[in-house]
């Protein structure tokens, strides 16, 4: 259906933005439970590294944000945080699959989960962007 409104984009931006902006918060105030949690024996650098994850995540948030309460968010932009999605479910996957030992059982959850998450966050975007730039009439849209 066209619907030349960004209303679709700007929701799962917006949403991206919130849960991103608390998962950083998460991984730069409790990265040492974190690690303890996600992780079988977490090396040392663990914790340093899950405070420098909350800091992309939260600066990746307020980007996402920004574009997200933007009246009409630029599909280009868009589509570039949804490449950046795509890439962490990607990684995620990835990680599990090299690692699969490395994890605690809830690590393991919370990886898949947050990796499902953020999939639907990258899908609801181009779906977003989909519905605000398919001509009227188009199949599809």
């Amino acid at each position: 259906m066209h619907d030349p409104s960004p209303r679709t984009a700007r929701f799962w931006l917006k949403l991206n933005a919130a849960s991103s902006a608390a998962c950083g918060l998460a991984c730069l105030l409790a990265a040492a439970p974190l690690a303890a949690l996600l992780l079988s024996a977490p090396p040392d650098w663990t914790a340093p590294a899950l405070r420098m994850l909350g800091a992309g995540l939260l600066i990746f948030a307020g980007l996402v944000a920004h574009t997200g309460l933007r009246p009409v968010p630029p599909a280009a932009h868009v589509q570039a945080i949804s490449a950046a999605d795509a890439l962490w479910v990607l990684g995620s996957l990835a990680l599990i699959a090299a690692a699969p030992g490395a994890f605690t059982a809830a690590g393991f959850w919370v990886t898949l989960t947050v990796a499902a998450g953020v999939a639907a966050f990258g899908l609801g975007q181009v779906h977003g962007v989909r519905r605000m730039t398919a001509r009227p009439g188009a199949k599809g849209a």
